[in-house]
């Protein structure tokens, strides 16, 4: 390989690979040390701006202002994206803008998950699939005989390279 050829090649690698890293930085999870929490929007309670099957994603924030859509942890049904309707005696008042009424669980701060930062439509519909029994256990069957066929196709190689060195011609 020319030396030009091979500069730009570490060049793309390197492109590539600080790429990948700033997407972490920015993308990773919260379960996995990373700053963002994925939503995914059910019932119609923000609608028009969210719908059911939106992926909200949501960062931490040092502090919450009324007018932000925020997710909370609502202790009997878990994550809910609303909005800020204002703060009293350090708990939040949220409603859905959708909604006609306050929602009755007022979270602390402690509870609040985070501010919304971008939505994607759609797209939490199908990951929640995913999530699905059935797929995971899919995925795990296609991946472990996806292994055994790489695993049997290689022994099968090295099996006829050792013959051939031994100067004998596998079938085909």
């Amino acid at each position: 390989m020319q030396p030009h050829r091979r500069l730009i090649t570490w060049a793309a690698a390197i492109s590539l690979l600080l790429l990948v890293l700033g997407g972490w930085l920015v993308f990773a999870p919260v379960q996995l040390g990373g700053g963002t929490s994925y939503v995914i929007v059910t019932g119609n309670s923000m609608e028009p701006r969210l719908h059911a099957g939106d992926l909200a994603l949501v960062r931490e924030s040092s502090s919450y202002h009324v007018g932000e859509v925020v997710t909370y942890r609502h202790p009997d049904i878990g994550n809910v994206i609303h909005r800020i309707l204002g703060k009293d005696d350090g708990l939040y008042l949220f409603r859905g803008d959708h909604n006609d009424f306050t929602d009755p669980y007022h979270p602390a701060e402690a509870d609040l998950v985070g501010r919304l930062w971008i939505s994607v439509p759609a797209i939490g519909g199908w990951l929640s699939h995913l999530r699905s029994p059935f797929v995971v256990a899919g995925l795990a069957i296609a991946a472990a005989a996806g292994v055994g066929m790489s695993t049997t196709a290689n022994k099968k190689k090295k099996g006829h390279q050792g013959l051939q060195r031994a100067g004998w011609q596998p079938w085909r």
